[in-house]
């Protein structure tokens, strides 16, 4: 989430339903908003983000168990408005709005970009396939073993 200076924050908290309070947990590594996360067994993995308007590539996991995060290889893409599915073995990263320079004016990529859950790394750019229509800011889903995305 944001403070109110509009700068990100690292929060982490949980419920407690039978005090009705929130708990703090440690702080995300890397502070942003407009993250995706996953559950995945006892681990949260949380992807992307943004700061200010500047995109973040990081992709950290919360071990709910040990309560600690490790910092995973950045994606490889600094984009905003990604969507990201999770599979059984692997997660990926589609599309997304990639701005090249401070001043130019933002586009659409159709770029494909897969992390490897058993190799612990993203896949070479050669291995991936890109989508067929430049999109952003869209949902995408892995439904019974494919994936899908709706605009």
């Amino acid at each position: 989430g944001l403070r109110t200076t509009m700068f990100p924050q690292g929060l982490l908290q949980q419920y407690d339903t039978l005090k009705d309070v929130w708990l703090p947990l440690p702080a995300m590594p890397t502070p942003r908003y407009g993250a995706s996360t996953f559950l995945r067994g006892s681990k949260i993995h949380v992807f992307g983000g943004r700061q200010a308007k500047c995109p973040v590539a990081a992709y950290e996991v919360y071990d709910t168990e040990t309560r600690s995060w490790t910092k995973f290889p950045s994606i490889p893409g600094k984009r905003t408005f990604s969507s990201y599915v999770m599979t059984d073995t692997s997660f990926l990263s589609l599309g997304g709005l990639q701005q090249t320079h401070a001043y130019r004016r933002p586009k659409f990529v159709r770029t494909v970009e897969v992390f490897d859950i058993e190799q612990g790394g993203w896949m070479k750019n050669e291995r991936c396939l890109n989508m067929r229509k430049r999109r952003a800011d869209f949902v995408a889903a892995n439904l019974r073993g494919r994936d899908r995305k709706s605009t």
